[in-house]
């Protein structure tokens, strides 16, 4: 079976930044997107996760076959 790794990160459609507290960075999903694809691997936003209310966005990180 394939590796997956899931995570979750703040998602922004404006400019990526880090916020004041260590742990909050914002990120641009297609930032993301480009720079796992530079790595060999597929990622994918998972939309259905937003239909949860969780105030993060979601991504799974899969290797390219």
């Amino acid at each position: 079976t394939d590796a997956i790794f899931d995570f979750t990160f703040d998602n922004t459609d404006g400019a990526e930044q880090q916020a004041r507290h260590p742990d909050l960075h914002y990120h641009r999903a297609d930032t993301l997107i480009g720079l796992a694809g530079s790595r060999g691997l597929n990622a994918e936003l998972m939309e259905d996760w937003a239909e949860t209310g969780h105030p993060r966005a979601k991504m799974r990180l899969t290797r390219r076959s």
